[in-house]
């Protein structure tokens, strides 16, 4: 039920944003933290600060696609119209903070990918048919004229962009069944022009794009083409693939909880619960069986009833990154470390201690 509340945005009392981290192509990490957002640079162990955190809880870091702005979320403490999230974007040589979006109730945040845009879910502020709970709604802002224009109602949190930056990946929300919502994959212009690619079941869709953009990576209890009939109700989530050159949809691997192609994409980040634990695999986009890279990773952070869905990502084409959950005091009480892992050799690399130091060090200096 807690991905299903981040991912498709039902009425909460505060935003839900998920823990996701960004890198640089020079493999630069973009971290918000209780003291600021910062920059780590794994080569060296060196930390920047960019901005303190006293404007709001620091929330989320992207990498614009040239690397050469940041955008920025922070969030306020929840009120009864949700919590307050403001958008803004720093450019690193030397840029002022530029305040670009603010809403309540924010899920997710993309940069178009010629970094003139941005986009962002939030819950909307009433009920739309056919549906009786309030649901997401998916923004687009021209970063040049500042124009805010809501492209779809009724959507699911995420949503990525194609790399031709014309179109956006979206989950269309048309009915809810018990726990579980109906709905459809759709190719969404800004001007409004849409496509439908796959029909969808379930309680939570996690989607990417590989980099060609032809070939699509989706989380769902059941699929299907347009047109044909949606299996019934099933309490299994899985990753398909749909390939938009073929229209070929295949169930990839059952019980998967997302799916992220490598920046080749040439093979597949997936995870899996295994033992109150997030296992993590990494499979040829081919076919093939998967290679299990770690099984301590974590999948939800915070507190049981604000939790919010945690996600590795690629650091290049070989190596992968994590947070890996270890027992400090007792088994309850627990850390997460960012876990970097080589895919050549299986080489581990606990980051957190540099990270901690070096953010600390950074932050007395300013």
């Amino acid at each position: 039920m807690r991905n299903l509340l981040w991912m498709l945005g039902l009425p909460l009392l505060i935003g839900c944003l998920p823990v996701e981290l960004s890198t640089s192509e020079d493999g630069v990490f973009v971290i918000p933290r209780q003291e600021g957002f910062f920059l780590f640079d794994p080569a060296d162990a060196s930390a920047q600060r960019l901005t303190a955190a006293d404007s709001g809880q620091p929330a989320l870091a992207l990498f614009a696609p040239d690397d050469r702005r940041v955008l920025l979320v922070t969030s306020t403490a929840g009120t009864m119209m949700g919590a307050q999230s403001a958008i803004r974007i720093l450019t690193l040589e030397g840029g002022a903070l530029q305040t670009v979006a603010e809403a309540s109730n924010m899920g997710y945040v993309q940069w178009g990918p010629q970094g003139r845009q941005i986009s962002y879910a939030r819950v909307g502020d009433s009920a739309r048919e056919p549906l009786e709970e309030n649901m997401p709604e998916l923004h687009w802002v021209d970063l040049e004229s500042g124009a805010d224009q809501v492209l779809a109602h009724n959507v699911g949190s995420q949503h990525r962009w194609f790399p031709d930056g014309e179109r956006l990946l979206i989950f269309r929300v048309l009915s809810k069944q018990g726990d579980q919502f109906i709905g459809q994959l759709v190719a969404l212009k800004p001007g409004g022009e849409e496509e439908i690619l796959v029909s969808a079941r379930g309680s939570g869709t996690v989607m990417d794009i590989a980099p060609d953009g032809n070939r699509l990576l989706f989380t769902a209890n059941a699929a299907a083409k347009p047109g044909q009939e949606l299996e019934g109700a099933s309490t299994e989530v899985a990753l398909y693939g749909y390939d938009l050159t073929t229209q070929a949809l295949a169930k990839l691997a059952p019980g998967v909880k997302f799916g992220f192609f490598s920046p080749d994409g040439k093979r597949i980040l997936s995870g899996r619960e295994a033992d109150e634990k997030l296992l993590l695999e990494v499979r040829n986009a081919a076919g093939g069986e998967p290679l299990a890279v770690a099984d301590d990773g974590v999948s939800e952070a915070g507190p049981m009833m604000q939790s919010t869905p945690v996600y590795p990502g690629w650091l290049d084409a070989e190596r992968i990154y994590y947070l890996a959950q270890h027992a400090v005091y007792g088994v309850a009480a627990k850390n997460l470390a960012l876990t970097v892992v080589s895919l050549n050799d299986q080489a581990r690399r606990n980051l957190q201690p540099a990270i901690d130091a070096a953010i600390e060090a950074a932050a007395v200096a300013q």
